[in-house]
């Protein structure tokens, strides 16, 4: 090992910042990884924001098949503002993506299922719930939070 650029241990050759996690560029330094902010705003040509939503799911560790307790990886109220909320699924979006056009000046984004295990359910429910994304133009993408265990062929 070597002293990189500004004085950070670097693997000889390679350019690579082991304490700040960049790699030297001739132009610039840049991170390490290719982040899929990045890979948004390359793709559509502006920032990508996702929507936290709430399709009423649960989850193994709630419904009782596994436990009732939940488990360290959720906390509903949290992820969305819509944790406790009976708001259908179209109207949780409008009210994001109004409060992201205003706050971030969004354009695009993202319907990301968050709230429990977004995989456990029946395939009809499942579809219900994916289905009313396509309602919505700007919304560009399809995020979905679960467990390992809950997915298979058919989800």
């Amino acid at each position: 090992m070597s002293k990189g650029g500004r004085g950070h241990l670097s693997e000889k050759g390679t350019g690579f910042n082991l304490e700040a996690g960049y790699i030297s560029d001739q132009r610039k330094d840049r991170p390490a990884y290719y982040s899929f902010n990045e890979y948004l705003r390359k793709k559509f040509g502006q920032r990508v924001q996702r929507l936290s939503l709430n399709a009423h799911f649960t989850c193994p560790n709630r419904d009782g098949s596994i436990s009732k307790e939940g488990c360290i990886y959720c906390n509903d109220e949290a992820f969305s503002p819509y944790a406790a909320s009976d708001l259908p699924l179209d109207e949780q979006i409008r009210r994001s993506m109004d409060f992201a056009k205003s706050r971030y000046n969004a354009k695009k984004f993202i319907a990301y299922f968050q709230n429990a295990t977004n995989t456990y359910a029946t395939v009809p429910k499942l579809k219900k719930a994916y289905e009313v994304i396509r309602n919505f133009p700007d919304i560009v993408g399809l995020y979905i939070s679960t467990r390992p265990d809950c997915i298979d062929e058919e989800r």
